[in-house]
């Protein structure tokens, strides 16, 4: 998965991971560019959240059903996982991080009702 970052001098540079210096001017902190492939959006109700992830980008950092507990749902299509915050979440995020050094952006959203409760679970790993 591709993610764009931005220098303090402008120059963007696209990567599979983090740039450890920008290669235009050398500087060692280019900063994560807001974008899609870098944001993962976690959605509430008033008793639980799950970061929602494409089964795409689940598979492209690695990522298997079996490192999974049954507490995290996919879509009725199957497209995306609703990884429950409590744990399930947490393995997204390492592997972002262990990827491109930096966490994602993580945009918030509440549903009240919430239809990812009605999702057919994801997920064989006992806790």
């Amino acid at each position: 998965m591709m993610l764009s970052f931005i220098c303090c001098c402008g120059q963007i540079t696209h990567s599979v991971t983090r740039p450890s210096t920008c290669p235009a001017c050398g500087d060692l902190r280019p900063e994560l560019l807001r974008s899609p492939e870098a944001t993962a959006t976690f959605i509430s109700d008033p008793g639980h959240g799950w970061l929602i992830v494409s089964r795409e980008r689940f598979a492209a950092y690695g990522l298997k059903p079996a490192q999974i507990t049954p507490y995290s749902y996919r879509s009725p299509d199957a497209s995306e996982v609703a990884l429950e915050e409590d744990c399930d979440a947490e393995v997204f995020l390492k592997a972002f991080e262990a990827r491109h050094g930096i966490a994602p952006y993580i945009a918030e959203r509440f549903e009240d009702p919430c239809p990812i409760r009605n999702w057919p679970q994801f997920g064989s790993r006992r806790r």
